[in-house]
C-alpha cells in the first residue's frame, strides 16, 4: 500500500505490489531514500540515485552456499555531459532446496546542460531468476522476471519558475511456475506496459504535479486489460515563522471508472534542531491491481467488481 518512486516518478507495477521492487537502480547509485507522507495509499518511498561523478568503483564480496556478488560502476564529468554505466551480479545456490537465485542489474544515466536546460536519459535492465519455496503457498514455486525502465527527462528554470517534464516507460515480464516438481504444464506468464507523463511546476512555495498514465496487461492468467490513470497534486507551502511551517493540498485521483478529490494539510514546528513536532491529515485513494481484480486459482479469487481503496491519515 506504499508506493515507490525513483527520483520522484512512481514506478509502482499494476500487476502486483510484490513486484514493485524489481527496480533496475544498483545499490551504489543510490544517494538517499526518502519517505513521503503525502503520495501513495498510505506513504511512498522516494529513491534518489546519484549524480554522475569522477568516480570508478568495483567490489565483489562470497559467502555461504556459493553466494557471490560483485558490481563496476563506471561514470565521468565533462564540461556539459556526464555519464554513470553501472553493472550489478548476484548468485547463489540458497540455503535449501529452491531458495536459489540468480540476479543481473544494468543502468546507465547520461545528463546534458545547455542554455539553462538541463536534459537526461535513463535506461535500466533487471533480471532476477529467484526460487520461491513456499513463498506464495506450500510448494517450492521458482520465479522468473525481466524489468526495464526507460526514461527521458528536462529540468528548465526561467523568472523563479522551475519546470521538469519527464516521459517514462516502465516494462514488467513475469513467468511463474507452482510446483517445478511437476513435468509439464503451463506457466503463468504477464507481461506489464506503464507509460507515464509528468511535468512538476514550481515558484517559491506553490508546486504542480501532473501525472499521466497508460497501464497495460498481457496475462495468461489474468487476461489483457488497459486503463489510463491521473494523478494531480497542488500544494502550497508557507513559513510563518523560522520554526513554524505548514502544507495545504490537494490531489486529484483518477482511476478507470471512479475519481476523487483528495485534501491535504500538514504543520511542521522546530523546537530545535533534532526535536520536531509534525501533524499531517489527509485523504488518498488505491487502483486496485490487476491481480486483485483478475486472478483466479484454486486459493484466490479476484473480482472486477472490486473498484478502490480509500483511506483518511493521521500522523
Amino acid at each position: 500500500q506504499s508506493s515507490i518512486l525513483v527520483d520522484g516518478v512512481k514506478i509502482d507495477d499494476p500487476q502486483t505490489a510484490h513486484n514493485n521492487l524489481n527496480i533496475p537502480v544498483a545499490v551504489g547509485d543510490i544517494e538517499k531514500i526518502e519517505i513521503l507522507s503525502d503520495s501513495g495509499f498510505a506513504g511512498a518511498v522516494n529513491i534518489v540515485t546519484k549524480k554522475p561523478e569522477n568516480k570508478i568503483v568495483a567490489d565483489i564480496s562470497v559467502g555461504d552456499f556459493r553466494t557471490i556478488a560483485g558490481r563496476i560502476s563506471a561514470s565521468h564529468k565533462w564540461d556539459k555531459l556526464a555519464n554513470r554505466l553501472s553493472f550489478e551480479k548476484k548468485v547463489s545456490d540458497g540455503f535449501s532446496f529452491d531458495t536459489d537465485y540468480d540476479i543481473t542489474n544494468f543502468s546507465n544515466r547520461f545528463e546534458y546542460s545547455f542554455s539553462g536546460l538541463d536534459a537526461g536519459f535513463s535506461f535500466g535492465y533487471l533480471k532476477k531468476d529467484v526460487g520461491a519455496n513456499g513463498f506464495y503457498a506450500p510448494y517450492p514455486s521458482y520465479e522468473w522476471t525481466k524489468t526495464y525502465l526507460s526514461k527521458i527527462d528536462f529540468n528548465f528554470e526561467q523568472s523563479g519558475f522551475s519546470i521538469k517534464p519527464e516521459f517514462q516507460w516502465k516494462q514488467g515480464n513475469d513467468e511463474f511456475k507452482l510446483d517445478v516438481r511437476t513435468i509439464g504444464g503451463s506457466n503463468n506468464k504477464h507481461k506489464t506496459d506503464v507509460f507515464s507523463t509528468q511535468i512538476s511546476i514550481s515558484k517559491g512555495g506553490f508546486s504542480l504535479i501532473p501525472n499521466i498514465a497508460t497501464e497495460r496487461i498481457v496475462s495468461s492468467n489474468l487476461g489483457n486489460h488497459q486503463r489510463d490513470v491521473q494523478d494531480i497534486f497542488a500544494n502550497y507551502s508557507y513559513d510563518f515563522t523560522r520554526k513554524l511551517n505548514s502544507i495545504l493540498g490537494i490531489r486529484y485521483n483518477g482511476f478507470a471508472n471512479d475519481s476523487f478529490i483528495l485534501p491535504y494539510f500538514s504543520s511542521l514546528y522546530n523546537f530545535s534542531e533534532k526535536t520536531k513536532l509534525h501533524f499531517l491529515v489527509r485523504s488518498s485513494a488505491r487502483q486496485l491491481s490487476f491481480t486483485e481484480l483478475y486472478y483466479n486459482d484454486k486459493a484466490n479469487l479476484g473480482s472486477p467488481d472490486l473498484k478502490y481503496e480509500k483511506a483518511t491519515l493521521y500522523e
